[in-house]
């Protein structure tokens, strides 16, 4: 993660658009969440796990993989905070990082065109959170 915020941080600072960033410092943010909340025990990172039906097989990781979902990103604080009794500090900015990302992802677009505005809650983020 460091990796990438740093060529993040250099792209932004050039003035190259900083938009891919925001997306890999996001996922990498949720898969350390994840990682963090699944030492506890790997199950609770799932929000849906698969139907026991009337088979008498274990659960396996297939059908964990084609029928159970993972928490998203806007639930992990809350994971965290139950399952480790860590708090994320800057929880309203998190969530705020959480947005742009799904607006860049989903939308294809976010709210404030300027990528130094961008590079700069990027940078807001990092600096606070790594």
């Amino acid at each position: 993660m460091t990796v990438v915020g740093a060529e993040c941080g250099m792209k932004a600072s050039r003035g190259e658009t900083p938009e891919l960033c925001v997306v890999h410092t996001a996922h990498a943010a949720e898969i350390l969440l994840k990682a963090r909340i699944a030492q506890e025990h790997p199950l609770l990172i799932f929000s849906k796990l698969p139907k026991s039906d009337s088979s008498k097989d274990p659960l396996t990781l297939m059908n964990l993989l084609e029928s159970g979902r993972t928490l998203t990103y806007e639930e992990l604080p809350d994971q965290l905070w139950a399952t480790t009794g860590i708090k994320i500090e800057r929880l309203n900015q998190y969530r705020e990082f959480g947005r742009l990302r799904n607006q860049i992802i989903h939308l294809s677009m976010i709210n404030q065109p300027s990528p130094t505005s961008i590079g700069n809650r990027k940078n807001q983020f990092l600096s606070h959170h790594l």
